[in-house]
């Protein structure tokens, strides 16, 4: 089981640049509205911070999240050096497990540029007054972005933000929870309330989707802010004190085989769908599993961000962990279908159970806790594969559900378990009919970084020597 600050050092990753990081570089409208509106918080910033945006950054993160932490018992410990993570000669452990997270989700282009575009006192330019985000494949394609923002929908935006963080921190706090557990508690369901809820309320306040580099403007801040929490699994449990940590961790690729064999023996449409929709539901629940007990950041391909199967299981954990009421779900769920109601013109996340959106493989980035191995990570993937396939083609069929997966799944999506359903009569005719080659064991492949990492360099050094 990760420790207490796993989760919380997430949080940080969220936070390391601020979603107007553009509006700041380029001193548009808005480029200080941290300062200017919480301005007696800057001193709650380490002095030493060099950068404007992380200036903003910083007070954004005590403002919504540290200021509500700082009064819970046995917690301010854990908070108090938090804006060391902006400060570039820190040898803290926030800031080098952030700091090398956002590094390893940097893109690639932006470690050549800094190299391109380097002056003579040995700093590089890192900003371009260019304005415009480009289709990463088709680059013709692209709109140009408004990057000033006024002050009435930043704090629509912000408030609303924190109505949500500080009534989930209370709600734990206030709980019978044995105070022991607590503290890890309101950090993981911080976490994913953060990571859940954080890009979808930027777009509902209809809020600029910013760049991340204007040198390489076909990736948002918030595809780097979601990366570099994802890259931090593999930082975390690296205990060196250099700057940049090395990757320390697996990369795991989940496989069903023979999936064109199941679905190429519909003889129907009905049929078609039915199959295509178990395989997606088993794989959907074994990594379920891993989004608990590590976060839905691990979660590569597809991803969990605008994921309606992810947004149905996340509000129910948060609710069943009593982080939320009704009433928090219900504003929380308007602004989640809103957004996907825009991208798909389905308004409610749970109609998506009926769509087998999720492939037959996934990948993952999983950390290395102390004593793991890919063997023991392979059969706990295995593991929970079982209890997924034992849900959706024993348990779900039958109208009882005897597992906590299954009663999740069920709660979730409130799933009617009644012999009238049509969708429940469809599942059983395919678990009976893919039940056996269902059970064969599916493809894991679980990669060990630290087994391959000096491989990979030595190659990559042979590729770049070539191209010059």
């Amino acid at each position: 089981m990760v420790d207490d600050n796993f989760f919380l050092y997430k949080i940080y990753a969220l936070f390391h640049d601020p979603p107007h990081k553009m509006t700041v570089l380029l001193e548009r409208q808005g480029h200080e509205f941290f300062r200017n509106t919480y301005s007696n918080m800057i001193n709650y910033c380490d002095s030493k911070i060099e950068n404007m945006h992380e200036i903003e950054a910083c007070i954004m993160l005590y403002y919504l999240i540290i200021n509500q932490l700082i009064s819970i018992k046995g917690v301010k410990g854990d908070v108090n050096n938090f804006s060391k993570i902006y400060v570039k000669s820190s040898k803290a452990k926030p800031r080098l497990c952030v700091h090398s997270a956002d590094v390893y989700a940097s893109e690639f282009n932006r470690w050549v540029l800094n190299y391109l575009y380097i002056n003579k006192k040995g700093k590089y330019k890192y900003l371009f007054q260019y304005t415009s985000f480009h289709n990463m494949f088709n680059p013709d394609h692209s709109i140009e972005i408004d990057y000033n923002i006024s002050d009435d929908k930043f704090r629509d935006f912000v408030e609303k933000f924190k109505e949500f963080i500080t009534d989930l921190i209370q709600r734990i706090n206030n709980s019978s929870l044995p105070s022991n557990e607590k503290k890890f508690i309101i950090f993981k369901s911080l976490y994913f309330l953060v990571y859940t809820i954080y890009e979808p309320l930027w777009i509902y306040h209809n809020l600029p989707v910013e760049v991340e580099d204007s040198r390489a403007p076909y990736y948002t801040i918030f595809d780097h802010l979601y990366a570099s929490a994802a890259m931090f699994n593999w930082v975390y449990y690296n205990n060196t004190k250099s700057k940049i940590r090395e990757p320390k961790g697996f990369y795991a690729l989940i496989d069903i085989p023979g999936v064109q064999e199941i679905i190429n023996s519909a003889r129907k449409a009905s049929d078609y769908w039915a199959g295509s929709w178990t395989l997606s539901m088993i794989i959907w629940l074994t990594v379920w599993q891993l989004i608990k007990e590590y976060g839905p950041d691990i979660l590569l391909a597809p991803t969990a961000r605008f994921n309606p199967l992810y947004y149905a299981m996340v509000l129910n954990y948060l609710k069943r962990e009593g982080a939320i009421d009704d009433n928090l779900m219900k504003e929380i769920e308007k602004i989640l279908n809103t957004i996907l109601g825009e991208l798909s013109e389905i308004n409610d996340y749970r109609k998506f159970l009926k769509e087998p959106i999720i492939p037959a493989t996934v990948s993952l980035i999983l950390p290395k806790e102390p004593g793991d191995c890919s063997i023991k990570v392979e059969q706990k993937i295995l593991e929970y594969y079982k209890n997924a396939y034992d849900c959706i083609v024993k348990d779900i069929p039958t109208g009882e559900p005897q597992t906590e997966l299954c009663k999740e799944f069920v709660e979730a999506f409130n799933i009617n378990l009644s012999r009238d359903n049509e969708l429940l009569d469809a599942i059983v005719k395919e678990a009976e009919k893919y039940a056996d080659k269902l059970l064969i064991r599916p493809a894991i492949y679980v990669i060990d970084i630290d087994e391959i990492k000096d491989e990979i360099e030595d190659d990559l050094i042979k590729k770049v020597s070539k191209s010059f």
